[in-house]
């Protein structure tokens, strides 16, 4: 399937930052950068339901950098939030618990170019290797997906990897039609059809 001509997805980048590099002038835990079609409701939804967060059963004894990257979808109406995230370690601080988070928004499931939602994270500009600051320019929405991000591929791991039968299913309903509101992860981003 072809995405959309024109598409674009705005973006949203979260982190410990400096006053200088925070889009508010404000230190602290805040954004770092967006994209000029996020809006203030965008920023809340973000802020309250989409964060990195380190799961509370990761054991004192685990290096926090060691915990897997996080990744969730939200659907609000018709705006929908993709989010991806990692810790990075000491905050500026000095103190642990640093984490950077980048969120793409689009209006419908159009707007994700007729891939599902999962297939985005295989997006060249979604490598989370730098934490920029300032004005974004919209991503366009890619053209292709590398073979591994394949639907079927990605159905596959879904249906038959031991790991993802296990963790994946136990936290989401996974339904062809998804829930209005949900923040499933890997689960409803699969399983949101485009098609």
């Amino acid at each position: 399937m072809s995405p959309t001509v024109g598409s674009v997805l705005d973006v949203a980048v979260y982190s410990d930052t400096t006053a200088d590099e925070s889009v508010d002038g404000v230190e602290g835990f805040n954004f770092r950068a967006l994209s000029g079609g996020i809006t203030p409701e965008d920023r809340r939804r973000i802020r309250e339901e989409l964060l990195h967060r380190v799961h509370p059963t990761w054991n004192h004894d685990h290096d926090e950098l060691a915990h897997p990257p996080t990744c969730a979808h939200l659907r609000h109406g018709d705006r929908h939030y993709l989010a991806r995230g990692h810790s990075t370690g000491l905050t500026l601080s000095g103190r642990s618990g640093n984490l950077i988070t980048q969120v793409v928004v689009t209006d419908g499931v159009a707007g994700f170019g007729g891939f599902c939602p999962a297939q985005l994270y295989a997006a060249a500009g979604w490598t989370l290797a730098e934490t920029p600051s300032g004005d974004l320019e919209p991503w366009p929405v890619p053209v292709s997906v590398r073979d591994d991000f394949g639907a079927a591929a990605l159905q596959a791991m879904f249906t038959d990897d031991p790991w993802a039968v296990r963790v994946l299913r136990s936290t989401s309903p996974c339904s062809r039609r998804p829930a209005a509101r949900s923040r499933a992860g890997w689960c409803s981003s699969i399983a949101t059809s485009t098609s």
